[in-house]
């Protein structure tokens, strides 16, 4: 019987980190069928003695030292360690927030030494190191890190497989076209640092839309995005073309309900993620690193707007037009997903299968 210790976000009501964390339960289940005991944890309060594999999940953990200290003290106990499909962000470094064009040497350097070096050693021991994206990765090459061991496994999110019912929907036989939103809160620690001033020009840009004939759904991955998405509802004013739906999916639920739309615009990632799976094409609103880290390791960095952009709706309404005449700027080829998919259950085929 393994014991496995999966360190992410879990139990904040967030859609995305539990998302992740279903996920990576469904192929523990898929490989190791009854031979393992698992544990989905925050790091808070965690012996790691008790466990033969510690896992650092998905989401943007690289850079928190809370969760990096238990990583680390798996390493001096000689555990098997393994890095699923994690990444950075930039919410703890906030120096960073004011400027969505930092390259990843210098996002590397803000980093504390003591950090660095952890990381190092993390990735020097660990079995399987599968990051995010492309950003991720140079950040771990301007620290030191042996990049030999390091692979770009993508979002676990890319292990979501759409029913064909889903992705065969026919957009273009329904009288109504529809756009999704998904709108919400980082509490200002996004690039340009005013989240409403992202949301006026995110509702001038909406009501272009309008006039062109869409109709616009609001929707939410977090339970503390309600408030901000009753907010954007109301200052748009207009019960006629936009629905507010505040109910709290789960991811299942929620894909289905993103493959009715034409496109959509988002700010948080696993929207986005979920957009992509039912192959639906995407704007994501960058706010934060992790959103270019996500949409680069698609190819996708044309249909990604950073917040501190000076022209957000002239730049929606360019993309939109893009959508409608090119329809590969969705995400994931066959191809593609199918890549990633085999990296992010390398360690459940193989590490795992050690202990």
């Amino acid at each position: 019987m393994k014991n496995i210790l999966y360190l992410g976000s879990v139990g904040g009501n967030n859609l995305g980190d539990e998302l992740l964390a279903d996920l990576f339960k469904e192929q523990c289940n898929k490989y190791l069928g009854k031979k393992y005991k698992l544990k989905l944890s925050k790091p808070n309060r965690i012996n790691v003695r008790n466990y033969d594999v510690i896992v650092l999940g998905g989401g943007s953990l690289l850079q928190n030292s809370t969760y990096i200290n238990v990583m680390y003290k798996a390493i001096k106990l000689n555990k098997l360690t393994v890095v699923w499909g994690t990444g950075f962000d930039n919410k703890q470094l906030n120096s960073t927030l004011t400027n969505s064009h930092i390259p990843p040497e210098s996002f590397a350097r803000l980093l504390p030494d003591k950090l660095k070096e952890k990381l190092i050693k993390l990735v020097r021991h660990s079995s399987f190191i599968g990051v995010r994206g492309p950003g991720t990765y140079q950040v771990l090459k301007e620290i030191g890190c042996d990049m030999d061991r390091v692979i770009i496994s993508g979002d676990p999110g890319f292990l979501l497989n759409s029913d064909k019912k889903m992705t065969g929907f026919n957009r273009k036989k329904r009288k109504d076209q529809i756009i999704g939103v998904n709108w919400g809160t980082s509490y200002n620690a996004i690039y340009g640092q005013d989240e409403e001033a992202l949301l006026n020009e995110l509702v001038k840009a909406i009501r272009k839309f309008i006039e062109k004939g869409y109709k616009i759904y609001i929707y939410t991955v977090w339970d503390r995005d309600i408030d901000p998405c009753k907010h954007l509802y109301h200052q748009l004013n207009d019960n006629k073309n936009v629905v507010l739906d505040t109910t709290q999916y789960g991811y299942r639920d929620l894909m289905e309900k993103l493959s009715k739309f034409n496109f959509t615009i988002n700010l948080k990632l696993h929207a986005s993620v979920l957009s992509s799976a039912v192959d639906v094409p995407f704007i994501a609103l960058g706010y934060r690193y992790k959103i270019i880290d996500f949409v680069q390791s698609l190819g996708l960095e044309s249909m990604v707007i950073p917040t501190d952009s000076n022209n957000i709706p002239g730049e929606l309404i360019k993309l939109e037009k893009q959508i409608r005449m090119d329809k590969g700027l969705i995400g994931l080829d066959n191809d593609k997903r199918k890549r990633y998919q085999d990296l992010l259950n390398t360690p459940f085929k193989n590490a795992f299968q050690l202990v």
